[in-house]
């Protein structure tokens, strides 16, 4: 799972450097002493959504390091688990996902 957990923390490295870019044109963009600042909420909301994976990451990998001895935190810990492979999904096309980290269909151990 630390393979996993670093490629999701360099992932999100990688789209917050490109949430600082902005579409040039947005409609909400207004002049702010010498540049432009957009008003239409997206980069708020994308540096939201960074932040709150970030946690989701930090709190999977805790249960990861807490599971041992415990069938509980062990059951905690495989969703947890799942929930990367699925925070990772969007990133399928970038040259160091792995095909390992795929969701399989959890459907049928849930049912």
């Amino acid at each position: 799972m630390d393979d996993l957990i670093a490629f999701l923390r360099a992932r999100l490295d990688d789209d917050e450097q490109l949430g600082e870019i902005h579409k040039p044109d947005c409609d909400a963009r207004i002049p702010y002493e010498w540049e432009f600042v957009c008003r239409c909420g997206l980069p708020a909301r994308r540096s939201g959504d960074i932040a709150a994976k970030r946690e989701v990451i930090k709190f999977a990998a805790w249960l990861d390091q807490n599971r041992a001895g415990s069938e509980f935190m062990e059951g905690r810990a495989q969703s947890a688990r799942h929930v990367l492979r699925l925070l990772a999904l969007p990133y399928a096309d970038h040259p160091d996902y792995r095909e390992e980290w795929r969701p399989g269909d959890q459907s049928a151990a849930h049912s």
